[in-house]
């Protein structure tokens, strides 16, 4: 076989690979899916016993971790000035041309 047909069957096994109508999601699965099996080729070479799944639940649990030891997410602290201001606009909002929609 050619190095792109075993890429390709490689990149067939574990899909990341979505529909969607987004011009650049396309692109990025299939960048995505490079890097993993570039990943893989290159980690086979030094451990023989490594198996595609195996490698390929391992980077993804890697990454689910790493996002969580990093991701801390950082709340915006309110005043009651602001929350009464969302409230106005959100009863603008509400309001049409002929009628007020009741909050009911």
């Amino acid at each position: 076989m050619n190095g792109a047909d075993v890429a390709d069957q490689l990149r067939s096994y574990y899909n990341t690979q979505q529909t969607t109508r987004r011009n650049w999601m396309p692109l990025f699965f299939w960048l995505l899916n490079m890097a993993i099996i570039n990943a893989y080729r290159i980690i086979i070479t030094s451990e023989l016993t490594k198996e595609h799944k195996e490698f390929h639940l391992k980077l993804v649990w890697d990454l689910v971790n790493f996002a969580n030891d990093t991701g801390k997410i950082q709340l915006r602290n309110s005043t009651n000035s602001n929350k009464t201001e969302s409230k106005k606009e959100i009863k603008q909002l509400k309001t049409t041309k002929h009628f007020e929609i009741s909050d009911k």
